[in-house]
């Protein structure tokens, strides 16, 4: 039996971070899960880094192409019946996955769960909080149109949405809005979910 969850994660000149990213994907409470990395074309040592996980994370690569087209390959290689987004430099709380992985469980109709998240900064070897994103009460997609409150890595979609959307929109237009423009399209067709606690820090840098 292949894994409940794939985390997927584009990355792009990621090397001074990503390896805290997958730290927190491997500290998770939560185990029945594959990690596929896509680097698209970065130009410093995040190829060579993350082919040192190996084989405990899967490691793609591909020319430049932004983050809709690394998260299509790490989707089309993905065997999960969750998808989960997380961006290579951001992290997870330990009891992410499972609080979500219950969430859905327990309410099955919902295409799409996100949760809040800490936007946070280092000072030194401290982390500060600047502010807590992500609106969380009662998501539509008639809501979504007013702007985006979802933040991309707290999300995990089920593969039927992925089965009756398609893929991220890859033109490099959207680059920076792909996400918001694929949660407008699994909005429109599946319930979208938010829960009120923050699972993931949102460096800024």
């Amino acid at each position: 039996m292949g894994p409940k969850v794939s985390v997927i994660i584009p990355a792009y000149n990621a090397q001074e971070y990503i390896a805290e990213t997958l730290q927190s994907v491997f500290d998770q409470t939560y185990s029945n899960y594959e990690i596929i990395v896509v680097d698209d074309g970065s130009k410093d040592g995040t190829l060579l880094l993350l082919q040192s996980y190996a084989p405990r994370v899967k490691v793609f690569s591909k020319s430049n192409g932004g983050p809709a087209s690394a998260r299509n390959v790490a989707i089309n290689h993905s065997d999960g019946e969750l998808i989960a987004f997380l961006d290579s430099d951001d992290l997870w709380i330990k009891e992410k996955l499972e609080t979500q992985v219950q969430f859905l469980a327990n309410h099955p109709d919902v295409g799409l769960v996100y949760s809040e998240a800490l936007m946070v900064r280092q000072n030194g070897s401290e982390w500060e909080t600047a502010r807590k994103i992500g609106f969380t009460e009662a998501p539509t997609f008639c809501k979504l149109l007013y702007g985006d409150f979802i933040p991309n890595s707290t999300v995990i979609i089920r593969r039927s949405c992925i089965e009756r959307i398609g893929l991220l929109n890859e033109s490099r237009e959207l680059i920076a809005a792909e996400d918001y423009e694929y949660w407008l399209r699994i909005a429109k067709l599946f319930p979208i979910a938010g829960i009120p606690q923050p699972l993931a820090y949102y460096r800024i840098r």
